[in-house]
């Protein structure tokens, strides 16, 4: 009996990438399902616990990438600053586009990082988090090292070129990576 489940912690905060984890969930529930029938030797607990682990890389993988946009794009530094609000009034206080920032949220709030009450939909970034995800947070701003999670997926194709033929990969192919590591440096020593 397979123990893992989609759980969607608010209905409304459907994002499209709940969505994409929620199929890819129940596809491998049937792909484990249809490849433990007829071995004798097939741990099922084993299978469940590596799938298990398996789904959270996942999730946290993702949720690195939304972290990053969340601290390009100013969201946590405003979001710490100002009473719970609407989707619609952060995207004003941020300058941002709000179905951008309305889905945005929902991944937030479904990865628990950003808190939102569900009678008025007004979200809010709590103290203890902010504390590790905005520029005021100097050197304890973990939200600047997730940044390096799509910096080095964008060379992914030539990673895996590099298996085939050999060879490496010059750091020209990695667009931003200066720029973020001298962010890093700049933002975790107080030097900015």
């Amino acid at each position: 009996m397979r123990t893992l489940r989609y759980v969607e912690p608010l209905s409304d905060a459907k994002t499209p990438l709940a969505d994409f984890f929620s199929i890819l969930l129940t596809s491998m529930e049937k792909r484990i399902v249809s490849t433990s029938n007829g071995k004798s030797d097939f741990d099922q607990a084993k299978a469940d616990s590596f799938a298990g682990e398996l789904l959270a890389t996942l999730n946290h993988g993702a949720l690195c990438l939304m972290i990053s946009v969340g601290h390009r794009t100013g969201l946590f530094d405003v979001m710490s600053k100002i009473v719970p609000a609407t989707s619609s009034e952060i995207a004003a206080q941020t300058g941002l586009n709000e179905r951008y920032v309305r889905e945005w949220l929902g991944t937030m709030v479904t990865s628990k990082v950003i808190d939102v009450n569900p009678e008025t939909l007004q979200f809010s970034l709590p103290a203890e988090h902010a504390a590790f995800l905005t520029r005021a947070a100097a050197a304890d701003n973990l939200a600047v090292f997730a940044q390096y999670i799509p910096v080095l997926g964008e060379v992914e194709d030539d990673i895996v070129e590099c298996f085939r033929v050999g060879g490496g990969v010059p750091y020209s192919r990695y667009t931003r990576f200066h720029e973020v590591a001298l962010l890093t440096i700049f933002r975790t020593t107080g030097m900015w």
